[in-house]
């Protein structure tokens, strides 16, 4: 059982049991995580053990969902402006997270590589970077302080050590370079889903702003831009590393999650009791 991520703290209690997870809640700082993560190298064994394609093989624009779209289009956005004119670019992600294929076709002129979650979990810079070229992919170790962005979309909160995850992210960078990432927004739980099914598909922990830019000051980056809906986006430049100040959000984080059952489950009845009455008429 490992600490809490982000203030080291082990003194977690359970969630609510109708919210159950391998999660837990730190009772000094309010982050939600799971206290027994692998290691970096034991994830990366236990995804290859599960075999499965590499998403680099399967990875293409038809494969590409409207979401993976709207994620891409939303760091072409975010950077205009901030990156040179010919960007050398590193994504982070896997099968269903990555933005890749779109991020082709709105940025042509960028070079893009991408390193899969699981080889990046198990050998950080020494990692395989696949770069498209032509119809063909082919791969180097990810070249450290070469890249003038690195994107991790929706990626962070499925790597057990965020701390070693974004030191590996940061020294991929070039000097001046930005790192753009997205995760989950656990004070905005997504209003379509079961909260419990919700929270245990984040993986290893669950972000509010003030936790994630926390992270972020602790592993050298400074926050240049946030925007908190029911996901966490956020574009960041290298700085010295700092302590952060950590605040307590426990209140906040209970209060959220028992809003989002407020509002989820009165119109989930009614739409179940009307599919019921209407299969009872059929």
């Amino acid at each position: 059982m490992r600490p809490c991520p982000i203030c080291e703290s082990d003194r977690p209690r359970a969630l609510p049991a109708p919210l159950a997870t391998a999660l837990v809640l730190c009772r000094r700082c309010g982050f939600v995580y799971r206290p027994d993560r692998p290691t970096m190298a034991a994830l990366a064994a236990a995804h290859r053990a599960a075999g499965g394609p590499h998403y680099t093989e399967v990875l293409t624009l038809e494969r590409s969902s409207g979401t993976m779209k709207t994620r891409a289009h939303g760091f072409a956005v975010w950077t205009r402006g901030v990156l040179p004119p010919r960007p050398a670019l590193l994504e982070i992600a896997s099968i269903d997270t990555s933005i890749l294929a779109p991020l082709r076709l709105l940025l042509p002129e960028a070079r893009l590589r991408a390193v899969e979650l699981a080889d990046f979990a198990g050998a950080g810079g020494d990692a395989p970077a696949h770069e498209h070229d032509g119809r063909a992919w082919r791969a180097a170790p990810v070249a450290a302080h070469a890249h003038d962005a690195v994107v991790l979309p929706y990626s962070l909160q499925r790597l057990p050590d965020f701390a070693a995850a974004l030191a590996m992210a940061r020294a991929a960078l070039a000097p001046g370079g930005v790192l753009y990432l997205e995760v989950a927004n656990l004070l905005e739980p997504h209003p379509d889903k079961r909260l419990r099914a919700w929270m245990s598909s984040q993986h290893f922990g669950l972000f509010t702003a003030d936790k994630l830019e926390a992270l972020l000051a602790a592993t050298g980056f400074t926050v240049v831009r946030l925007q908190a809906d029911t996901s966490l986006r956020v574009l960041a430049r290298q700085a010295p590393v700092r302590a952060p100040r950590i605040a307590s959000e426990m209140l906040r984080v209970v209060r959220a999650l028992l809003w989002h059952e407020a509002r989820y489950w009165p119109p989930y009845v009614v739409k179940r009791v009307r599919q019921l009455a209407r299969a009872r008429a059929g």
